[in-house]
């Protein structure tokens, strides 16, 4: 049987490659820069190659990959002085001390990607690591350890994206993942302590510019960190436990108060936007019917947009679930079509009353005429199809004013107006204002 392990290198020594020794050396290096006026580098290298040959070849084969590569690093790229840690499978990261300058640090990357890349016998063939390297550098980038491995891998992650596979910390790449996984944690806090929101955003008829409906926003209010989106705080739970609970909050905050809306007088379709995975919980449907027996509206009254239902495909659970909600009297709308998550199919396949058309890509409509022409096209479309049009996100005073002449019904955004507390809203719309 033909030897499928990588040909270099016998298994490092555990203890110089251990993660807690690299970050014990950084703290004394970091100390070190204090008293002699000098700088470090962290770098963070993750290779694909060890995972690709853990599915092809079996673990084995990855794990001899893996010390092959932390061989090379040790052996041809750092200096005796710099530090090397395993972090995990296919990731490395290393301390470089003494470092003058980003240059010098971009320079030992640049050897990294070289001596890396290089072709990884294994058995009868070869194989390449694809490394991407990510640069963190003290203290422009952190004063602690913790935060230059962070800082370092974070670059690494944008370093992916990028054909020489090599970046330098920036904050604006800064991963989104670990963003969600604190909002997560606040959500869950928030449910708890009852501190959740919700904000009221006026949807207009274009025909008439008369308000006829009111999208309601997840709101979460935090004096300590910046405002997250409605989207960021339904993403940061559709994959948790917690996310039927947050819907169902959202659900009931939003038909209590378009009650409360229509006993001032203020007859608005209430519109909010649920992660789509609720659908797969075959209770769902009867948690809108407890919804919309609790507090007084109007059958028609509440719709419903499904945030990532093309995911779901149409699977017969999920097309089960809007058949009830739609005999509820609950109107479905399509989302996101014209952002890439939807196809024209699913209007055949799911019972929709209501096409929204993200306007988030088009700022300059009326300079681009094929944008128009879509545009246009698309809101014929929905009107064959018996379909209320919906613009969503209208921010630009040339776009706002070019919706309906292209065939859209309704249309929201900032232009029109923005999210506002229950307060705010009956007051500034009640009465016909």
């Amino acid at each position: 049987m033909t030897d499928s392990r990588p040909a270099e290198g016998p298994a490092p020594e555990r203890s110089e490659r251990d993660l807690e020794t690299l970050i014990a050396w950084l703290r004394e290096r970091i100390d070190e820069c204090a008293a002699q006026s000098t700088g470090l580098a962290v770098l963070f290298v993750d290779y694909d190659v060890v995972a690709r040959l853990d599915g092809a070849r079996g673990f084995e084969a990855g794990s001899a990959a893996h010390r092959c590569l932390l061989d090379r690093m040790r052996g041809q790229v750092l200096r005796t002085q710099d530090a090397l840690g395993e972090v995990a499978r296919g990731q490395m990261a290393c301390g470089l001390f003494p470092m003058h300058s980003a240059g010098v640090a971009r320079l030992a990357a640049s050897k990294a990607m070289r001596v890396l890349g290089e072709a990884i016998p294994v058995g009868d063939t070869q194989v390449h690591a694809r490394p991407a390297i990510g640069i963190a550098l003290y203290p422009e980038h952190g004063e602690t350890p913790d935060l230059l491995l962070k800082h370092a891998r974070v670059a690494c992650r944008a370093a992916r994206d990028l054909h020489q596979r090599i970046a330098e910390f920036d904050a604006e790449q800064e991963d989104p993942r670990a963003r969600g996984l604190f909002l997560e944690n606040h959500l869950r806090d928030a449910l708890s302590e009852e501190t959740l929101q919700v904000a009221f955003q006026p949807r207009i008829e274009l025909f008439t510019q008369r308000v006829v409906g009111v999208e309601c926003l997840l709101h979460w209010p935090d004096r300590n960190r910046p405002p997250a989106t409605p989207s960021e705080l339904l993403g940061a739970v559709e994959s948790t436990e917690i996310v039927n609970r947050v819907a169902a909050w959202l659900l009931h905050a939003a038909v209590r108060n378009g009650a409360d809306f229509l006993h001032r007088g203020l007859n608005l379709r209430i519109s909010l936007k649920l992660p789509a995975v609720c659908l797969r919980a075959p209770e769902f449907p009867d948690l809108v019917d407890r919804a919309l027996h609790t507090w007084p509206v109007q059958r028609g009254q509440l719709v419903v947009t499904f945030a990532g239902l093309a995911a779901l495909g149409t699977k017969p659970e999920v097309i089960d679930s809007l058949q009830r909600l739609r005999k509820l009297g609950v109107k479905l709308s399509m989302d996101s079509l014209g952002s890439g998550d939807a196809t024209l199919f699913d209007l055949a396949a799911v019972p929709f009353d209501e096409l929204r058309i993200a306007l988030g890509q088009l700022p300059k409509l009326a300079s681009v005429p094929r944008q128009e022409k879509i545009l246009r096209a698309l809101a014929e479309l929905g009107h064959q199809l018996g379909l209320v049009v919906v613009a969503d996100g209208a921010k630009d005073p040339a776009v706002a004013a070019r919706l309906a002449e292209l065939g859209c019904d309704h249309a929201q955004g900032s232009h029109f107006g923005l999210p506002l507390d229950a307060a705010q809203f009956i007051g500034k719309y009640e009465g016909g204002n």
